[in-house]
């Protein structure tokens, strides 16, 4: 009988596969609030004034074009429609853990320990949260267009070939327009070339032009002031926290554990590891230096920041996965020659441990979007205020209603939100919404007729949630009639 040939469409239809298998549940049939949102805000515009918006005033959140576009596309094709939405995030991530592969079997010369890296990066329970959250499609997008450019680089390394390189550098250009984090390939690709090959160095950095051209222009539009990141400065500190911080990222990416301190030791030890195992020094250097560069854009996070959350492992757990792969291939060869009982030792225990990560991240997986009362609320409030259809029965599968402390607790969060958000109305409408379903479930109707008139009153002058996507008036009225005259739940008191 014929080996099965391992084409590319056969492998990302297997990874396919596995991925649906293990985040695949019944929360795809929802958006979250902040897709909704983002979809809002493009919908309604044609193809060029959406193309021309997004690449020159920047997205609902931060400066993300080319995800702005395709989330434009994909409302168009799906409407409101959940699911397909998310098997794009899954396809995409199958094609990302393929080109793992691809390029883990370009360093090594056993392709079953490159299968290991490509399912390691499948199946790894750290940056769950990107793939199960449409609108950190813009991730996806940009490791996938990172992946490409590192790729084709190879490939033009190897062969000289022109195409190859005009491929890479295309794909760093989009990797840096789905997401700002891509902007680390440009410097990528050309440090690598210095790191790999001798000769002149004005000659070798010549072909990479094009990318020092476009540069300055993505830097021109990205850095306006724009929705996003750029608005919570008390976030970034620059101080020797920075090199902590890379060396969690990197260890999180490792090995994903809430002690901060034994993650970042784990960082320095893997980055140990990589220089001692790789034989290799150009793919060690190389390696090393990706994960360096992928790491920069969120160590500045300051303690309690962004830097917790493993959506921002995902672009920098490409190259963890090839790493990892490569030193399980130099310890398997070196525990292969002691005896007949530590022959399958390597392949058993990695084996073990990727069916240990596939069961933790199917668990994660069907996690709530979110355990606080107040944050659930807002979640359906945005929703009904962005005119989406499920949510009610987003309200009905996440807030149980059948705990008076829930309800306390969601009154207490949104008296909170308020007070903090004052200032900002995208905020403080919502806020103001939310608190007025807590007292309307407390029966405390006079407060939350206030709060309702109040968030009317906004709504009526015009709130927009996020650029592009205005609250409209009647959608508001349309849920402070429904929560005065049929409130959903009222826990007994």
């Amino acid at each position: 009988m014929p080996a099965l040939r391992l084409t590319p469409v056969r492998i990302i239809a297997a990874f396919f596969a596995i991925t649906w298998l293990i985040y695949g549940s019944s929360r795809c049939g929802f958006l979250r609030s902040d897709d909704v949102a983002w979809i809002r805000a493009v919908e309604h515009q044609q193809f060029l004034s959406i193309c021309v918006e997004q690449f020159t005033r920047g997205s609902p959140y931060d400066y993300r074009p080319l995800t702005s576009v395709i989330l434009w596309a994909e409302s168009h094709v799906y409407g409101d429609f959940a699911p397909p939405y998310y098997a794009l995030n899954f396809l995409l991530h199958s094609g990302n853990a393929w080109l793992v592969y691809s390029l883990a079997g370009s360093i090594l010369r056993k392709r079953p320990w490159a299968i290991a890296a490509a399912v390691i990066f499948l199946v790894h329970p750290a940056p769950f949260r990107t793939v199960v959250w449409v609108s950190d499609l813009a991730t996806i997008l940009q490791t996938t267009f990172t992946l490409i450019a590192v790729r084709a680089w190879f490939e033009y390394l190897r062969g000289g070939r022109t195409r190859w390189l005009v491929a890479s550098e295309l794909s760093a250009i989009a990797a840096m327009f789905a997401k700002e984090s891509g902007i680390i390939v440009v410097a990528l690709l050309p440090l690598c070339d210095l790191l790999m090959r001798r000769g002149n160095v004005a000659r070798r950095l010549l072909p990479y032009l094009p990318l020092a051209a476009a540069v300055p222009v993505y830097l021109h539009f990205s850095l306006q002031p724009i929705p996003g990141w750029r608005e919570y400065p008390d976030v970034y500190r620059v101080s020797w926290q920075i090199v902590f911080n890379a060396l969690y990222g990197i260890g999180f990416a490792v090995v994903p554990i809430a002690a901060k301190f034994v993650t970042a030791v784990i960082g320095v030890l893997f980055l140990l590891i990589t220089a001692a195992v790789i034989r290799s020094k150009p793919d060690a250097l190389s390696l090393g230096l990706w994960i360096v560069l992928g790491v920069l854009p969120t160590a500045p996070f300051a303690p309690g920041g962004f830097n917790e959350t493993g959506r921002y492992a995902y672009s920098l757990l490409a190259p963890v996965s090839i790493i990892i792969g490569i030193c399980l291939d130099r310890l398997d060869g070196a525990v292969r020659t002691q005896s007949k009982l530590t022959k399958r030792l390597v392949p058993v225990a990695t084996a073990a441990a990727i069916l240990f990560a596939l069961s933790m991240t199917y668990r994660l997986a069907r996690t709530p979007y979110a355990t606080q009362p107040g944050v659930i609320l807002y979640h359906y409030v945005v929703f009904s205020v962005m005119g989406y259809p499920r949510a009610e029965e987003f309200l009905r599968a996440e807030f149980r209603c059948s705990s008076a402390d829930a309800v306390k607790s969601a009154y207490d969060w949104s008296t909170g939100f308020v007070e903090r958000r004052k200032d900002r109305t995208e905020f403080l409408l919502p806020g103001l919404l939310v608190r007025g379903i807590s007292e309307i479930m407390r029966n405390q109707f006079n407060e939350a007729t206030a709060n309702f008139t109040r968030a009317e009153d906004l709504a009526g002058h015009g709130v927009e949630i996020v650029r592009g996507a205005r609250v409209k008036p009647e959608f508001v009225h349309s849920l402070t009639s429904r929560w005065r005259h049929s409130p959903e739940c009222r826990p007994s008191l």
